[in-house]
């Protein structure tokens, strides 16, 4: 990571909500570290930037009450990881309101949480240490038992972790870690859940980006074909109305089979790393099948239906075209 941060850069990762960022800039080619939050759920009071680390100190603001959240990317050198472990200690138990700490540790509590490579004892003991003197919770992780495997699936760990203080626990005894399909790294992403939301029916939103599938051409073209089946309106703006209804119909209709089809591929696909990334806690790759994962996660990159960018067909135009 550079100096300097390109805020659209980091928009991309985010959705439309309102939110705000913190990053580290790195150390050499590692150590950078970026957060992102919603403003409309999390409202920061103070950034505070650690050697490896980096804490947003904060509200919570359905629960009103005073949140540190620390993102962690610790160092090779067990040196530095002592130095680590001490200033952690030291912020957490300062703080000693709720607590979530988050990040690569570089570092596992035994040797179950390693495979083909090799075990420092000493350098656990030290992280256990720092775990039971913060009164951290270690959450247990479903899905997986590694969260990092090289593009051999010969060498596995759990690196990654979300660490929560009592005060979570206190108010949601429920919570949940699971290590997501690792997609675009050799790290997989965790996802730290407490509830489950329903929002209600998703708005009906039309998005340029249709325009560039395979198949939007004749899916239009047939939808103009039954709109021009639509009975005669003495009202033109009455009919512009109708018209457009049967157009909203057709277009959500077909999204909806469109993403299904690419859900089903995109779990199908997932699925199949998965499978491959379990295998290889059991023992090493062929040759075969790290092919195959390699190409899995190009096809997950890339996705369903490359884009091309197609022409408006003249009947839709016609079709909506109302006489003055």
């Amino acid at each position: 990571m550079t100096t300097k941060v390109d805020q659209f850069r980091i928009k991309e990762l985010w959705n439309n909500s309102p939110f705000c960022s913190a990053f580290k800039k790195s150390n050499g080619k590692s150590g950078g570290i970026i957060a992102i939050w919603d403003t409309s759920s999390f409202s920061s009071t103070d950034t505070i930037e650690g050697d490896c680390f980096l804490a947003i100190k904060g509200t919570w603001q359905s629960l009103e009450t005073s949140c540190l959240m620390i993102i962690v990317y610790a160092p090779q050198s067990q040196a530095k990881k002592a130095r680590l472990w001490s200033d952690l200690t030291n912020l957490i138990l300062e703080h000693d309101n709720l607590t979530i700490v988050m990040g690569d540790f570089n570092e596992v509590r035994s040797s179950a949480e390693r495979m083909g490579s090799v075990f420092d004892q000493n350098g656990a003991l030290k992280f256990n240490e720092f775990i039971a003197n913060t009164g951290l919770m270690d959450l247990p992780l479903g899905r997986k038992r590694f969260t990092r495997i090289n593009k051999h699936g010969s060498k596995l760990s759990k690196l990654d972790r979300i660490m929560v203080s009592g005060h979570y626990i206190d108010k949601w005894p429920q919570a949940n870690l699971n290590a997501l399909t690792s997609e675009f790294s050799d790290h997989s992403p965790l996802l730290l859940s407490n509830c489950l939301l329903d929002y209600g029916p998703i708005p009906f939103k039309f998005y340029n980006s249709w325009m560039f599938h395979k198949d939007f051409k004749s899916v239009i073209s047939t939808c103009c074909a039954s709109i021009a089946d639509i009975g005669p309106f003495n009202n033109k703006t009455v009919l512009l109305k109708r018209k457009l209804q049967s157009l909203k119909a057709c277009l959500k209709n077909w999204r909806q089979a469109v993403r299904l089809a690419e859900s089903a591929s995109a779990v199908a696909l997932r699925a199949r790393l998965d499978q491959i990334d379990l295998l290889a806690e059991s023992g090493p790759l062929s040759p075969n099948n790290i092919e195959i994962r390699a190409n899995t996660i190009k096809d997950l990159m890339l996705g369903p239906n490359p884009p091309t960018r197609p022409s408006l067909p003249m009947d839709l135009e016609q079709t909506l075209k109302i006489p003055t």
